[in-house]
């Protein structure tokens, strides 16, 4: 018997058609990878098992069996009593998940008191063992608030709450966006020794051709609501029969730690000791002060509990260019980004951008760097105010900068509506979209409005904190081209923050990597790559 079966599966959003007449079964034990672009329907469709689909949005056709019981025969009470126990998700905004007032651990013991008899030590060890199994400090992150973890950290919590109850079905919602290459293989393997040690099921949604190929079974192709092609991962991957499936493969693009370097492509990256000394760093600090566009020396920041999140950085950026951050989770990339921004402060070191002091005078230092350092996030639904609508997040900062004038925007720029869907258009998006609200939009498509946002008023410098993360492989291309389009139009410096090796190489012809809070090398790159 079919663990999961979906017959005819039809969601309407008023007139609107969002998934049509969708068929999917997934076996015991069985690996199901769905992909597909963004705005395709996937994440609908798993919110649909668990009866989680958004207000505005309607089954209007199908049924939906779990182990032979139709789902829509349930009541509500009912749908709630299997969410959690038989069927469990890891949600691709996993920070949406946990209430930022409430210890970790108590978050995840009332997930255990509602569905389970344990008493509170029983319930503790099961949390701990869960937490540990994820990679994760398990004391230190039971006793935390979310604030307190880096994206990657508070990603595989969300990951150890779903594992808490071994549930028959596992809807992992892109499990591995906020988590670097080597952490998002290890989340991966402790998915199917679970799947393997309990015998669930998995529907996997992701963008990730790589992971479909280790350790999915069956795959699932999708675009606009519709399944376009589905069988057994080898004959689909490589035998595509559609046109889609080819064009989607074809963007895949290659990792460049799976690069075979030539002798003649040998010199192109070149490795510099992270422990050189201090007089080495202050010599290279001051020689490119003068064309330099940001500064950062000694920058150290620690947080309660004595965990230092930056520990003696030091790098510049000069006019126009792009800076790669790599690292792996919890290694401090966020926490650069927001000290950069001056939402943390620094507790020592000295910050130095468009030859202005930023480190002394906070308040004359926000209102320095105000419109001219603008931010992609790596968590695009906490970037947007639910409560606005898309045109009115796009055109905050033209709202706010009024004497800002990007010449790209053209007469538009006094022109609310004509202006937001220009942007929109650029970062691959209908004009349609400026009317909805951030809930009606998948994840990629929010990222791609964060993007149209920072890009507004033609700032300076602009951070993007995994500004692709969430997005399909054919968009991600896209974005990326787009960004260096940009960069070359705009002449905008920006610090590319990313787990992508291959999305780094692309667009960045310096590489840092960042490591326990410390730089501990750094490549450059001749000549930065350009996409096709």
């Amino acid at each position: 018997m079919s663990v999961l079966k979906i017959k005819g599966l039809s969601l309407n959003a008023g007139q609107q058609q969002l998934v049509s007449d969708l068929h999917l079964s997934i076996e015991k034990q069985q690996w199901l990878a769905l992909i597909g672009e963004s705005g395709s329907g996937k994440t609908l469709t798993g919110l649909a098992i668990g009866g989680l689909l958004p207000h505005a949005v309607r089954m209007t056709t199908g049924q939906i069996f779990l182990e032979g019981q139709s789902l829509s025969e349930l009541s509500a009470q009912q749908i709630r009593g299997l969410r959690g126990k038989d069927i469990a998700y890891i949600f691709q905004d996993y920070a949406g998940m946990f209430s930022p007032f409430i210890r970790l651990g108590k978050q995840l013991d009332e997930t255990l008191q509602a569905h389970s008899r344990l008493g509170r030590r029983e319930r503790k060890k099961q949390i701990l063992t869960c937490l540990g199994e994820a990679r994760l400090p398990a004391e230190r992150v039971f006793n935390s608030y979310p604030f307190e973890l880096s994206g990657g950290q508070l990603q595989r919590v969300s990951i150890a709450a779903a594992l808490l109850l071994q549930p028959k079905l596992l809807i992992a919602d892109e499990p591995t966006t906020a988590l670097d290459h080597a952490t998002g293989e290890e989340i991966l393997r402790l998915l199917k020794e679970m799947q393997e040690r309990i015998g669930c099921a998995i529907l996997f949604i992701t963008h990730d051709l790589k992971h479909v190929r280790r350790y999915a079974d069956q795959v699932a192709i999708m675009r606009e609501g519709c399944v376009l092609e589905s069988g057994d991962v080898r004959a689909v991957l490589e035998q595509p029969t559609h046109s889609y499936t080819k064009q989607l493969l074809a963007a895949e693009p290659i990792l460049l730690s799976s690069l075979t370097l030539t002798p003649e492509r040998e010199p192109m990256l070149r490795p510099v000791d992270a422990h050189q000394s201090m007089l080495e760093q202050e010599k290279r600090f001051e020689a490119s002060r003068g064309n330099r566009m940001l500064a950062a020396q000694n920058l150290v920041k620690t947080y309660p509990k004595g965990i230092k999140a930056l520990d003696q950085v030091t790098f510049t950026l000069k006019a126009g260019e792009c800076l790669g951050l790599v690292g792996e989770s919890g290694s401090g990339k966020s926490t650069l980004a927001r000290c950069l921004m001056l939402i943390e402060t620094l507790d020592e070191g000295q910050l130095i951008f468009q030859q202005t002091s930023l480190h002394k005078r906070k308040t004359q230092a926000q209102s320095f760097i105000s419109g001219r350092i603008q931010t992609v996030f790596q968590n695009p639904a906490a970037s947007l105010n639910p409560r606005l609508t898309i045109v009115d997040s796009l055109m905050e900062p033209l709202d706010v900068f009024k004497d800002k004038s990007p010449a790209f925007l053209g007469d538009c720029r006094y022109k609310r509506n004509e202006a937001a869907a220009l942007l929109l258009d650029m970062v691959g998006l209908p004009a349609s979209v400026m009317r909805q609200y951030p809930h009606e939009l998948s994840g990629g498509q929010k990222q791609r409005v964060c993007i149209a946002r920072a890009i507004s008023i033609a700032p300076d410098f602009i951070i993007l904190d995994e500004p692709t993360a969430s997005l399909d492989m054919i968009i991600q291309a896209q974005i990326l081209k787009l960004l260096q389009q940009l960069q070359q139009q705009l002449g905008f410096a920006c610090l590319f923050i990313s787990h992508d090796l291959a999305a780094v190489q692309l667009m960045c012809r310096r590489i840092m990597v960042l490591q326990h809070g410390k730089i501990i090398s750094e490549y450059e790159r001749f000549p930065a790559s350009s996409i096709q």
